[in-house]
């Protein structure tokens, strides 16, 4: 369906035979609490990045500079994490400890190498959890115009 991503947003190319992105992905120009960021995200018509398995999660990672704290559409409502694109995929990547009561947003963060492990933080806290984020966006293709 001669999908594409927009310039400025970074694919996100799994194999598929047609070689089309399965998202398009902004970086946030600054950090921000995960509720600024989420609100941002929606404005682009999008939502906070969400990583359903370990490729997509060293995507996500790849994405910022080395050791970046970056947020995860991932969020605890109701007493259970749900993601932003709300897919019920039961990958998780938390490192230990995590995620600590009352900390109700997840993000991720490199580790060692290529590896990266994900912690809790408070979503408004802009003390302590002002973080960077992509938005995950929809490909451009002949049904969904992004310029619009």
């Amino acid at each position: 369906a001669n999908c594409f991503c927009s310039d400025g947003e970074t694919p996100y190319d799994t194999a598929n035979e047609r070689g089309t992105p399965q998202g398009c992905y902004h970086v946030a120009e600054s950090a921000a609490v995960f509720v600024a960021a989420d609100d941002n995200c929606k404005r682009e018509s999008g939502f906070v990045a969400t990583a359903h398995d370990t490729d997509k999660n060293y995507f996500l990672m790849s994405l910022f500079k080395k050791n970046s704290n970056f947020w995860l559409g991932y969020q605890r409502t109701n007493g259970a994490f749900t993601w932003e694109d709300n897919s019920k995929n039961p990958f998780t990547a938390w490192a230990a400890g995590n995620p600590v009561s009352n900390q109700d947003c997840a993000y991720g963060k490199q580790t060692t190498g290529f590896n990266s492990a994900w912690y809790s933080a408070g979503c408004r806290d802009s003390i302590t959890a002002s973080h960077q984020y992509a938005c995950q966006l929809r490909p451009c293709d002949s049904t969904y115009n992004c310029w619009v």
